[in-house]
């Protein structure tokens, strides 16, 4: 996906026009795959990188992850997809976290924090106007030129008009146009998880999100390890950008959702988390004994 955007915006194929793009700011529909696209390839980026923080506090020579982490964010900023911009800001902040309170890798991920900061601040000053020319439409644009803001009224206003068991995941809004047959594929978007679900399922569905949602959190607070935690930022990932995208309703996405709840779920196995005598044993556990288990 990354070297997707490369060959986009640096030239190396000429169907794709970068001078122009470069002239006029980044502009969106010009990614060869379509209308929308570049949400779906920020999403894609998202997940990715806890992933290489993760790595980089974990593996021998973890500086080369840091890298990879500070190139896969750098990617995001260029789908110019506004809203993995900005659950991307959030999630390199998180992961900087970690890692810098990790004691492997210390010097090298120092170095190389300092040296990426430092790039990012000369290149601001040395290439100000073009970056400002650039982003322009990012910026410009709002929620209004998206029609995300007529969508969240419509789904409030369904909510409203069957508040108990919604209008069902077909109904209301409109269908996304993707069928076999006659048969629709997939739900309405609203473009907002909470929207969707009482729109569609009403304050009864709701509220099964809702405590589907608190034992997610849970699995992931309970007896926490450094590899719940950077799950845990994958998870957050998608449904942070599911405040303003549909990602959670696709299958691409839900299939990964699935696969990092199955995860989790598995090490929280592993741990006794949900066996009752294993954590009575895990607490008469020693802290030095539970530390070399994987606990924080």
């Amino acid at each position: 996906v990354a070297f997707e955007l490369v060959n986009i915006y640096m030239g190396a194929s000429k169907p794709y026009f970068p001078d122009e793009i470069f002239r006029e700011g980044i502009r969106r529909w010009m990614i060869f795959t379509g209308w929308g696209v570049y949400n779906n390839i920020g999403c894609m980026l998202l997940f990715c990188v806890p992933c290489a923080f993760y790595l980089c506090i974990t593996q021998k020579n973890g500086w080369i992850y840091n890298l990879l982490g500070h190139l896969l964010f750098i990617a995001i900023i260029f789908t110019n997809s506004r809203n993995s911009i900005l659950v991307g800001a959030v999630l390199y902040l998180a992961c900087m976290f970690f890692v810098c309170r990790s004691p492997k890798n210390n010097i090298g991920n120092v170095i190389v924090y300092v040296c990426c900061f430092f790039a990012v601040f000369v290149g601001v000053i040395v290439f100000r106007e073009r970056i400002q020319s650039l982003f322009a439409p990012l910026i410009e644009e709002g929620l209004h030129s998206s029609g995300r803001l007529n969508l969240f009224k419509t789904a409030w206003l369904e909510f409203l008009n069957a508040p108990v068991f919604g209008q069902g995941f077909f109904g209301g809004v409109g269908g996304t146009g993707i069928t076999v047959g006659a048969i629709e594929m997939m739900p309405k978007l609203c473009h907002n998880t909470f929207l969707e679900m009482l729109s569609s399922c009403g304050f009864v569905g709701f509220i099964g999100y809702i405590y589907h949602r608190m034992q997610t959190v849970k699995s992931v607070l309970v007896r926490p390890t450094i590899e719940k935690a950077f799950l845990g930022l994958c998870i957050a990932s998608l449904l942070l950008s599911c405040i303003l995208d549909c990602h959670f309703f696709l299958i691409g996405p839900g299939l990964s959702y699935s696969i990092f709840l199955a995860i989790l779920e598995k090490g929280n196995e592993m741990q006794g988390v949900n066996n009752l005598p294993c954590v009575r044993l895990a607490k008469e556990m020693s802290f030095e004994q539970t530390k070399k288990k994987g606990g924080f």
